[in-house]
């Protein structure tokens, strides 16, 4: 009896945590050179966000694009597709060198993506935390685009050392939180900083806007 009841919940178990999955959809997307999508995300309607680096000249960009052609080395991508996988707008972002979008978060009214950046034009807006390269191997890049593509906020942040973001979350007050890694000794902290100095040879930082 106890070996017939550990079967039956067995297969009771593993009825609970499998399911049948089928491929539903598949696609390339991308140039004739190097493209590669480091992060997807939705939104409510079921639109698809995927954003990524490439160096094609050719990534499929729509006509309704922020920046129609690739001005650097590497620029970031970002794709909309409506819930059928078409594509509903599509655009380059970047400056004279690379640029490296490493995530990003969709909400209910933006996108956020962040990285790095080691043009000196890279697109800024007028309401940036700065419009100006701060210099050594990397800045940090945080980019706020509408639903429908349009920029918002661009700005870059940094010291004279090498910079990135990895991280980004917006909270329930529509504060956005980015986070990544530092060698700069001159690093912009507030003055009510948990910490205001490195003692590493990175460390890493966190950032609320």
């Amino acid at each position: 009896m106890k070996h017939i009841l550990l079967l039956l919940i067995l297969i009771s178990s593993a009825n609970l945590y499998s399911e049948n999955y089928s491929l539903k959809w598949s696609s390339y997307i991308g140039g004739t050179l190097n493209d590669e999508i480091t992060k997807v995300s939705t939104d409510k309607l079921g639109n698809i966000y995927i954003v990524g680096n490439t160096n094609s000249d050719d990534f499929p960009t729509s006509l309704n694009a922020h920046q129609r052609g690739k001005k650097g080395g590497y620029d970031f991508f970002l794709t909309k597709l409506d819930k059928d996988q078409h594509i509903v707008w599509s655009t380059y972002f970047g400056g004279n060198s690379n640029e490296s979008a490493l995530n990003f978060i969709v909400t209910d009214s933006a996108i956020w993506v962040v990285g790095e950046t080691i043009s000196s034009d890279y697109p800024t807006t007028v309401n940036a935390f700065s419009n100006h390269f701060y210099g050594g191997s990397g800045d940090i890049i945080a980019t706020k685009f509408s639903l429908d593509g349009e920029l918002l906020f661009s700005s870059y942040f940094g010291g004279g050392g090498y910079d990135a973001a990895a991280g980004v979350t917006v909270d329930n007050q529509q504060n956005v939180w980015i986070t990544g890694r530092t060698n700069s000794k001159d690093f912009y902290v507030t003055n009510d900083a948990a910490k205001k100095s490195i003692t590493g040879a990175y460390d890493s930082y966190i950032l609320k806007v």
